[in-house]
């Protein structure tokens, strides 16, 4: 169980970072099962993803990694704030010697992920294409037959039906047949999201300069898709609910 630290005297650095390590051994704990359970999974995947079934284990286990780092982040905040004097202890100790680690983790199961979701998304929008060409041709061979037979009118009816459904349905952008539920809950799904890369910074304009990536990040979510200098692009991820 954790001891509160918020009215305790304010300690020298090497006291706190000892008070953590005591107080917060319960997350050095998670951290350490979460990569040993990836080495695991590394071994598992080391062709990548080729099923369902590890895409939904692997789903959930991004999950817990997911939720174990906001738990970290809430707790950090939580500790940090009666200790704003030693906020560079609190940060490293909640950041780099946890969050960053199993962040790492988090980010290698992702590429894996996304490269299965990928994947899997293709083919299933590939077998639905598929279907809806199947049901063309069944509904022209049922057209022809009911120009000479009124019997076969109905079924032609509800092949030209059939033949839309399968069209909405192959119509679907690929990210939509991404999605797998692992047996934890937890539900992985194909995403577009714009990245950028500098190209050259003597071309940007200064608002986008030193520091400033948050600047430009905004800036795409906000719509923009040019600036002089930068590359921007567009890329499948994951993501886990």
């Amino acid at each position: 169980m954790s001891v509160a630290l918020a009215n305790s005297p304010s300690p020298d650095k090497d006291l706190l970072k000892d008070s953590l390590e005591f107080n917060y051994k319960n997350y050095i704990d998670s951290v350490a099962e979460i990569l040993s359970e990836y080495d695991r999974f590394k071994v598992e995947t080391q062709a990548g993803i080729l099923d369902d079934e590890t895409q939904g284990r692997a789903t959930d286990f991004l999950k817990k990694i997911n939720d174990t780092s906001s738990e970290i982040e809430k707790t950090r905040v939580d500790v940090k704030n009666p200790y704003l004097e030693c906020e560079r202890v609190v940060d490293e100790f909640f950041t780099k010697r946890l969050r960053s680690v199993i962040g790492a983790t988090a980010d290698l199961v992702k590429v894996k992920l996304s490269q299965y979701a990928a994947y899997r998304a293709q083919k299933a929008k590939e077998i639905a294409e598929q279907e809806a060409e199947k049901a063309r041709k069944e509904a022209e061979i049922l057209a022809g037959l009911a120009l000479f037979d009124d019997d076969v009118a109905p079924a032609a009816a509800a092949a030209q039906q059939a033949v839309a459904d399968a069209e909405k349905v192959a119509s679907q952008p690929a990210s939509l047949f991404s999605a797998v539920t692992g047996s934890g809950g937890a539900t992985s799904r194909l995403r577009k999201v714009w990245r950028f890369q500098v190209t050259d910074k003597r071309l940007m304009l200064m608002e986008y300069l030193m520091p400033d990536e948050s600047a430009i990040r905004r800036a795409i979510s906000e719509g923009v898709r040019h600036i002089d200098g930068v590359r921007i692009y567009e890329e499948d991820t994951v993501s886990v609910r």
